[in-house]
């Protein structure tokens, strides 16, 4: 079974939300990061799901700003909770998805920036990369960028498939493949 990870993140101190949390959701494990971080970690049932629909109904009874994080089952494959901790820390309060803070991480932290390049490129073949490059190149048009591998439009689609496996950001949507653009473009 698939899960969804989201770290719960406010000013002060976050373990008395535990009990609040655990009466809330149907969790799977429920660990803390640091003093004012959680990670609620939940089965995902239903593929394509829109975090909104499962928005927790407590959120909206605390006056508390919180800053969520949700992300993708294989999110900790390519950075850790600590690190997605420490750059939420900088945001304002809100619902932010995985490619939002990777996209802000990749932009304004070269130390994350170098440490996401070093992992992803470990997942990826250099297959992968060239076609996400040239994915970049044709503005995300996938029969130009296909034409310009010399490979059919179906196995384009299959290795960005591939790609949003072992990373979790999907390289079809503008942010996802920007984020891959400024880690690979030289």
């Amino acid at each position: 079974m698939e899960n969804i990870h989201i770290i719960v993140q406010k000013e002060s101190d976050v373990n008395p939300l535990k009990p609040l949390i655990e009466g809330s959701f149907e969790t799977t494990e429920l660990s803390t990061i640091n003093a004012s971080t959680l990670l609620l970690t939940m089965p995902l049932d239903v593929e394509g799901y829109d975090f909104e629909d499962i928005y927790p109904l407590w959120l909206n009874d605390i006056e508390e700003s919180f800053k969520l994080l949700v992300l993708p089952n294989n999110a900790f494959d390519i950075i850790d909770s600590e690190t997605l901790s420490n750059l939420l820390v900088e945001l304002p309060p809100k619902v932010y998805y995985f490619t939002e803070i990777l996209l802000h991480a990749v932009q304004h932290h070269p130390d994350v920036k170098q440490k996401l390049s070093k992992k992803i490129s470990t997942l990826l073949s250099p297959t992968l990369v060239t076609t996400l490059l040239k994915l970049a190149e044709n503005d995300m048009n996938m029969s130009i960028a296909a034409k310009r591998l010399y490979i059919h439009r179906n196995t384009m689609m299959y290795r960005t498939d591939q790609i949003e496996a072992l990373t979790g950001i999907d390289p079809k949507a503008f942010e996802g493949l920007l984020i891959f653009y400024l880690l690979f473009k030289r």
